[in-house]
């Protein structure tokens, strides 16, 4: 359902907000159409708690996160030692063998379907190349791959939490997510820095 309102052309927030606002309705109208039929004492406490099926149903398959419907973001002035991050892309800070960092890389996958227009790069906080490995193969050339320059500078934007993604905005503070932070409304922000 949410891709369904993403490609409407809805925000990524408001494409996870509105399947839950319409169950919600839909729960409560079909609940009030059942409390009005059925006499007993039983059917009206079945059609009121029927109110909530809709809308518990979906977010048992399609849970909201703690991070999904805030944007806690934390800001970093670029210095010498993150020289690498510059430009106007997001970069995801990953490490080597991190399921969670390869994970995201699907995800990226659909959002480029969706924007072709946004920059992802991956950066890998290792010195050894054969750690590229592990993300070679999920990504199949959809996205550039790096290993880190300075690896300690990097480190310290993550904070030791991967995935870490950093929004890099010309000569702007950089705005840094981890993953538990990276919900809707941050990858409406990353998708929004660039709209022309």
């Amino acid at each position: 359902m949410e891709n369904y309102f993403i490609k409407l052309g809805l925000s990524f927030t408001w494409s996870k907000a509105l399947p839950y606002i319409f169950l919600i309705i839909i729960g409560i109208g079909l609940g009030l159409l059942l409390f009005k039929k059925l006499k007993s004492t039983l059917g009206k406490i079945f059609a009121l708690l029927f109110m909530v099926v809709p809308f518990v149903v979906y977010f048992i398959v399609h849970p909201i996160y703690e991070g999904d419907f805030t944007n806690e973001a934390r800001t970093i002035q670029p210095t010498e030692a993150t020289s690498e991050l510059n430009g106007h892309k997001l970069v995801v800070i990953s490490l080597p063998g991190c399921k969670y960092c390869k994970q995201s890389i699907e995800f990226f996958k659909e959002i480029k379907k969706i924007r072709q227009d946004i920059v992802v790069e991956y950066t890998v906080v290792s010195e050894d190349e054969r750690n590229l490995d592990f993300y070679n193969e999920a990504m199949q050339g959809e996205f550039p791959l790096y290993l880190a320059t300075n690896v300690e500078a990097l480190n310290k934007i993550a904070e030791g939490r991967y995935p870490t993604f950093v929004l890099i905005n010309d000569s702007k503070p950089y705005r840094v997510w981890n993953n538990n932070t990276f919900g809707v409304m941050a990858i409406d922000e990353v998708v929004n820095s660039f709209k022309k």
